[in-house]
């Protein structure tokens, strides 16, 4: 027993003295595989060739192991001379093979960004029905009985119709009361009687930022509170949602007063103000999705609501078996022909608009509609017309270097619908979602609870498929060209999935965290958490981004980084290395951050 001990003490002695020595020849001479890559952005059009295979000799001498192409338009401070490359050119082209050749060449390997700009994924190729969209839904009102032969209200922008929906009109419907003063913060009802009050709704005209209260009184003198609620439209950028100016609904318990006012905690100018005994889903607007937050990262909870009150008569909701499906009986050009049974009908024309968000920063010329996140077949499109242009370009011979396509950050905002989503929801959640699309208008069907419960199921929907369809789809097609799909897990501005899922889609897994301030703190964990859940080894961060010139030094950046392996990542992909295309010109090209 005595002899075998020391046997294997022995072992293991020998076996650690050559661990030791491995790891520090490693350390020495550190493999391929643990090189950093880099950012590589092509500014503004200005490329040379002579410029591209200095950039990748001196990325081979300083022992960056991969450039991520990157084409930027706006930010570079130069503008766009005769000479510039216009983007997509055969010109233009021809720089990328050429990047991609030298790089096989000098042993430099080579990434793409999957579409021009960093964010995200679109182009002039992509056209109003293969881009993101979201439900309009422009109504008739109609009374009956009656035949009625007409034109609907046409959705706005390019749009597809979806479905044609009627419904009776709920109790309270179009009621308001009338406003008597208004000063710059307040507003104030005086009704001949007592008026029952459940929701008010704010339309704004402009940027807004405020703290509202909503008070009622029965004598003029005495308010008491009824509702504390945020107007914010402060951002009024399509990424952040397609309807800017959304209305802001907040819903009570019915209040019966002849007095109401509502006091803003600043000056602001407000379009109209609906106080109504209307039943409405509170905050209806960013729980379908079309505003969302607006700055970059939400509090984990934005997007939890407290349980609103119950509608308290069953006539101001409507009732979902009472939805009618009406398609059938429109024509092409929007004519509707019905038999409007007796009563006050609400008839939807449901249809898909697109959000309007574009890929940026990218050339004019190189710059389109983002595509679906929800549709395989539309990505396909948007793979084939990019990234699919290089691969025809270059024989599999003549581009072993280029290993990866790359999706920043998401920033492009949410989307709410797609041309199969109605089937699928049946699918995945076992009930239709037709007699349910008036909740997108803020209106109650069934109870607020099952209302809410409905647009709950939709957003989940919606994070689960763009994670599924837009990155699960997106590494597929690279994963078949023979690339890898390496993927900044999380996004900013509207993002409408879930970080851990979206990242259990992709090849390669990364963070980001800049030279400064907070960002990084939640993108580093993030990054880390999803590749512990899915079994990836390596987590990457875009490091050391922005930050002011000149007044950080190496250590400090070492300070940094060190703080960024201690929230999980292991590799960097560092920010970043501007293409310089001449040698005569001083001080060369430059970025902001």
């Amino acid at each position: 027993m005595i002899n075998l001990s020391l046997l294997l003490v022995a072992m293991s002695a020998l076996h650690g003295g050559a661990a030791t020595d491995d790891l520090q020849s490693k350390f020495l001479s550190p493999p391929d595989n643990t090189k950093p890559r880099c950012y590589w952005y092509w500014m503004d059009g200005h490329i040379t060739k002579e410029g591209i295979t200095k950039d990748l000799e001196m990325m081979r001498r300083v022992g960056i192991g991969e450039g991520y192409i990157g084409v930027i338009s706006g930010q570079s401070g130069l503008p766009a001379t005769p000479d510039a490359a216009k983007a997509l050119s055969d010109e233009w082209w021809g720089f990328i093979e050429h990047a991609v050749r030298e790089g096989t060449r000098l042993g430099v390997d080579i990434g793409l960004f999957n579409s021009p700009g960093w964010s995200q994924s679109g182009g002039p190729w992509v056209t109003p029905q293969k881009a993101m969209r979201y439900v309009t839904l422009p109504e008739k009102r109609l009374t009956g009985p009656q035949h009625f032969e007409g034109k609907l209200p046409v959705p706005q922008g390019d749009f597809q119709d979806i479905a044609v929906l009627a419904f009776p009109v709920p109790e309270g419907e179009g009621v308001v009361a009338k406003e008597t003063a208004r000063t710059p913060n307040s507003i104030t009802f005086e009704l001949p009687e007592p008026f029952t009050a459940r929701s008010i709704t704010v339309y704004p005209i402009q940027k807004v930022k405020v703290t509202a209260e909503l008070q009622s009184s029965t004598d003029g003198q005495q308010f008491t509170t009824v509702k504390k609620f945020d107007i914010d439209r402060h951002n009024l950028e399509i990424n952040v949602g397609p309807v800017p100016l959304a209305p802001i609904v907040a819903s009570f318990p019915a209040t019966a007063a002849r007095y109401f006012k509502l006091t803003l905690s600043e000056a602001c100018e407000l379009g109209e103000v609906q106080l109504s005994p209307a039943a409405r889903v509170e905050s209806y607007a960013e729980k379908t999705l079309v505003k969302m937050f607006q700055d970059p990262l939400p509090p984990f909870d934005f997007y939890s609501w407290a349980a609103q009150p119950e509608v308290d008569a069953a006539n101001l909701a409507v009732k979902p078996e009472t939805v009618v499906n009406l398609t059938s009986h429109m024509s092409p050009d929007g004519t509707l022909k019905w038999d409007v049974p007796a009563g006050d009908w609400i008839v939807l024309r449901t249809a898909m608009t697109p959000t309007g968000t574009k890929n940026s920063p990218s050339p004019p010329e190189a710059t389109g509609l983002e595509v679906d996140k929800m549709n395989r077949a539309a990505l396909k499109t948007h793979f084939d017309s990019y990234v699919g242009e290089l691969l025809r370009r270059i024989p599999a011979s003549e581009r072993t270097a280029w290993k990866h396509v790359v999706a920043d950050s998401y920033e492009m905002g949410p989307q709410n619908w797609t041309d199969d989503f109605a089937a699928d929801f049946s699918s995945r959640y076992g009930y239709d979602p037709m007699p349910w699309m008036p909740v997108l208008t803020g209106r109650i069907v069934g109870s607020a609870d099952q209302s809410n419960r409905f647009l709950w199921d939709m957003r989940r929907m919606v994070a689960d498929r763009v994670a599924k369809d837009y990155v699960g789809g997106l590494r597929d097609l690279c994963n078949e060209a023979g690339l890898k799909m390496w993927l900044e897990n999380y996004g900013h501005w509207g993002y409408p999935s879930e970080f851990l899922k979206y990242g259990g889609y992709c090849d390669e897994i990364s963070g980001e965290f800049w030279v400064e301030g907070s960002l990084g703190t939640i993108e580093l964990r993030d990054a880390a958490s999803a590749a512990h859940i899915y079994g990836k080894p390596i987590v990457w961060a875009e490091a050391f981004t922005g930050g002011p010139a000149f007044v950080n030094t190496p250590r400090d950046f070492k300070a940094r980084g060190d703080w960024a392996f201690c929230e999980g990542i292991n590799q960097f992909v560092l920010h970043v290395v501007i293409h310089q295309p001449w040698d005569d010109k001083k001080p060369g090209i430059n970025a902001p951050w």
